[in-house]
């Protein structure tokens, strides 16, 4: 089953609107409002907004300011686990304050449960605020694309080589025919200038992604179509919410993986065909 990552884009008018709706409930309940803080750099940029709607609450930039026995509004923009919540309650119980918690969006599973939120979210969501760095995802070179059939050409089959024979034995067809057997084979092509350059073949299981092949032709080594490739096998884990990517590497090219972050998990040697080869394995940042 594959678990797609979704997101939601909250632009600034849509952020105003939460928070006049979210602080006019606040009034209804809680009147005596006196200090406004914000947990993090998206809490803060919250609180400055919900600042406007209690004129007479004093801004704090750290909750730790807030004097004893007064109630803070503490802010967030987005409860994920509530871990930082609980660090703002003990202090508040042991300082004798009250507080409201907010918080614009709550994912599902928090341990805590914000007083006033506005919308639920699943886990797997990626929120991104107006505070935000958008998830841009740049492709400098050719033309990314899937295998197609009219990809299997006899020029094609002859002038796309890697230069190692252990992987030109196979030939463009080969892969074709292995995605169209098994629907968690994903097969792409980079083509610049109506040639194909470079190729990724990988699998996708229930909590990883598989790396099988990555190569590009023989000629346009070292001018970054492989890294562009890796792109794609890096988004698929992103937005399916993989929990990491195995790959198996040639002993002699391991070095351009470890550079990038993967780790050596296991050696195997004397594979038939490919000599030693190194089990490799990444843990991808979600918030990149």
């Amino acid at each position: 089953m594959i678990n797609k990552m979704r997101y939601q884009i909250f632009d600034e008018r849509c952020v105003n609107r939460l928070v006049k709706d979210i602080s006019k409930k606040i009034k209804e309940k809680n009147s005596d409002i006196e200090y406004i803080c914000g947990i993090k750099g998206g809490g803060h940029n919250v609180a400055r907004i919900f600042e406007k709607c209690f004129p007479d609450a004093k801004f704090l930039d750290n909750y730790k300011d807030v004097p004893p026995k007064k109630c803070l509004l503490v802010c967030e923009d987005s409860v994920r686990t509530g871990s930082s919540l609980n660090n703002v309650i003990k202090f508040a119980r042991s300082n004798g304050n009250d507080i409201v918690i907010v918080s614009l969006i709550m994912r599902r599973g928090s341990d805590i449960v914000p007083n006033f939120f506005a919308i639920e979210v699943h886990k797997g969501e990626k929120i991104v605020f107006p505070w935000d760095d958008l998830p841009i995802r740049c492709f400098n070179k050719g033309i990314i694309r899937k295998l197609n059939s009219y990809d299997i050409t006899d020029e094609n089959s002859r002038k796309f080589k890697c230069g190692d024979e252990r992987l030109d034995k196979f030939e463009l067809a080969d892969y074709y025919k292995n995605g169209m057997l098994d629907s968690r084979i994903r097969t792409y092509v980079l083509e610049d200038n109506g040639e194909l350059i470079s190729m990724v073949h990988f699998y996708l299981f229930e909590n990883e992604i598989v790396l099988r092949t990555l190569f590009t032709r023989k000629d346009m080594h070292r001018k970054g179509y492989g890294m562009e490739m890796l792109k794609i096998v890096f988004c698929y884990s992103r937005y399916h919410g993989k929990k990491q990517i195995k790959l198996f590497s040639l002993d002699a090219v391991y070095n351009l993986y470890e550079r990038i972050g993967f780790k050596t998990n296991k050696v195997i040697k004397d594979v038939p065909g490919y000599g030693t080869i190194r089990e490799m394995i990444l843990v991808p940042d979600r918030e990149k």
